[in-house]
């Protein structure tokens, strides 16, 4: 095979690097933990985050983080900003 033994990086360092876990600062919270917060059901409060991010008020962001059962899975988190 052409290039086998070419310097470089791996597709094992490749594949690492690709599914490494992110770890959001305290700021950052999942949807359940917002709704958990406020008491509000899925559905209002995305509508009410969005409605946020759209004034410029939060911003959202997905992280890898560690799955319940194993492995990693991506959740999206959000933020309010500073004003």
């Amino acid at each position: 095979m052409a290039g086998a033994d070419a310097p470089g990086p791996s597709w094992v360092d490749a594949l690492s690097e690709a599914y490494k876990l992110d770890a959001p600062g305290e700021e950052w919270k999942t949807l359940l933990e917002i709704c958990d917060e406020f008491g509000l059901v899925e559905t209002t409060a995305r509508r009410r985050l969005m409605a946020l991010i759209r004034d410029g008020m939060a911003e959202r962001k997905q992280f890898r983080v560690k799955a319940p059962t194993f492995g990693s899975r991506i959740v999206w988190h959000w933020r309010l900003l500073k004003q």
